[in-house]
């Protein structure tokens, strides 16, 4: 192989491992699935296992990532008056924006219904439905209880509000908190670093967890599910589209055609992170391959 052969694209790795899990596993579900011994006792756990362990890397990951790389971003700044203007305008935005995808989502999800004709059985008893929290208690759960409690559960917004305050802290100590300000950047450089690992096990976790799905539920999962993952793709290409560019015009005073077109190559590896996300999540939690049944 010569040294100046390309190597495949991350997306095409990941589209190709869809592909390649479907047709697996409809060949598994064709030979009896579940109901199939070596099937159902061999293959499909070691599958599972793939995908399984690909989410719980991607889990080990992303809260350290977050406060790590949110409290060097704030140190970065070195001003506290810019911290404070950026922190309040970065929860604003995380609120207002996350408003605007909830309605859009609602919006979608009563046009086309994508859980019409889905039978839930006994499933649906299991559901508690909660009541909406207050303005004052929305606000007051951003403000965490136990910070470390925070981290373990992976509650984001909480873990943000505190990184900010840390990078604040340290902004204000200056000079005898230099040291930690430094091993803050390093700390988020590593999780950088770490996370350019675990992405390359993207194709794999993909190729698993669809394989397993597929010698499931069969062709089945092409029904229904079509209808989830339009109105997901719809909601998601509104808020890109038509949101994020309202933003872009009106708030960052920036044409979203040249944002688009500067931003493409950071997008276009943000969205190849988005489409494992959108993809693990459906299939992930189904249960044990040992109690799974072909629908």
């Amino acid at each position: 192989m010569s040294s100046g052969t390309k190597k495949m694209p991350l997306h095409i790795k990941i589209f190709l491992a869809l592909f390649l899990g479907i047709v697996f596993g409809y060949i598994l579900n064709f030979m009896g699935g579940v109901h199939q011994p070596v099937i159902n006792s061999h293959i499909l756990p070691f599958l599972q296992f793939m995908g399984d362990l690909f989410l719980k890397s991607i889990k080990m990951v992303v809260v350290p990532l977050v406060f790590f790389s949110i409290v060097d971003a704030a140190l970065s700044l070195g001003d506290i008056r810019k911290l404070k203007s950026i922190g309040l305008k970065t929860v604003g935005f995380f609120l207002g924006s996350s408003a605007v995808a909830a309605t859009i989502g609602l919006v979608y999800a009563n046009l086309i219904q994508p859980g019409k004709g889905v039978h839930l059985s006994g499933q649906a008893a299991k559901v508690n439905v909660r009541e909406l929290p207050g303005v004052y208690k929305t606000i007051l759960d951003l403000i965490p209880d136990n910070p470390f409690q925070s981290l373990t559960n992976g509650d984001m917004m909480p873990v943000i509000v505190f990184a900010l305050l840390m990078g604040f802290a340290i902004i204000k100590l200056g000079d005898k908190a230099k040291i930690l300000s430094e091993v803050m950047h390093a700390l988020s450089m590593v999780m950088f670093s770490i996370i350019n690992i675990v992405i390359a096990l993207i194709p794999y976790g993909v190729f698993g967890l669809m394989a397993v799905a597929m010698a499931r539920y069969g062709t089945a999962i092409f029904g229904p599910v079509l209808k989830f993952i339009l109105t997901d793709y719809l909601s998601q290409a509104t808020m890109v589209v038509v949101v994020y560019s309202i933003f872009l015009t009106c708030i960052a005073k920036v044409s979203p055609l040249k944002f688009w077109e500067k931003s493409n190559p950071a997008v276009h590896h943000c969205l190849q992170h988005l489409y494992f996300f959108c993809s693990a999540s459906g299939f992930h939690g189904r249960g044990s391959p040992q109690t799974g049944r072909t629908q």
